[in-house]
């Protein structure tokens, strides 16, 4: 039961990162402004922090695959990533253990670090045509500041839905 609630909790944030991503890109200025949100990517990486390891790799897994095959035409980029990010985490996590400004950093550090790691693959197999500072300052940064904003109003949310996940399972074994 708990595999089930935490699959649809992710299945939640995959569907508000696509309705969020519905909106871009903004004009503004003549210029093209993309915010790609990253709820799916965050939620993965507050599982790896609140779960058990084992759990945070599966939701990692297939939470990688729905972002490959909905969003991307070379399929493996995003399920590495969320994988090789939840190792980080627990890694990381075993350093500042309950330090929540610190996860939470490391958090949109991570997500920034997703965003240089796609376009980097994507640029790589060239469908990708824009000019890394372009990316930096009309992808990467706004993103950033969106993610930022969606997991401080966010992240006490799936700290609760977490913790109810954890009671539902729990009364289920007693």
């Amino acid at each position: 039961m708990q595999y089930i609630l935490l699959i649809l909790i992710a299945i939640c944030c995959f569907y508000f990162d696509s309705l969020l991503s519905l909106y871009n890109p903004f004009h503004i200025g003549g210029m093209d402004i993309y915010i790609v949100p990253h709820l799916l990517f965050m939620y993965v990486l507050v599982v790896a922090i609140y779960k058990d390891s084992k759990t945070a790799y599966i939701i990692a897994f297939l939470a990688g695959i729905f972002n490959d095959l909905y969003y991307s035409t070379v399929y493996g980029i995003y399920t590495f990533i969320f994988v090789f990010t939840v190792f980080i985490m627990t890694f990381m996590f075993r350093m500042f253990y309950r330090h929540i400004k610190t996860m939470l950093i490391i958090i949109l550090f991570l997500t920034f670090i997703l965003d240089v790691y796609t376009y980097s693959m994507f640029r790589l197999v060239d469908l990708h045509h824009t000019s890394l500072m372009t990316f930096v300052w009309f992808k990467a940064i706004p993103s950033l500041i969106l993610n930022a904003l969606l997991l401080v109003i966010l992240f006490p949310w799936i700290i609760k839905l977490l913790n109810v996940v954890k009671r539902i399972s729990f009364n289920k074994e007693h």
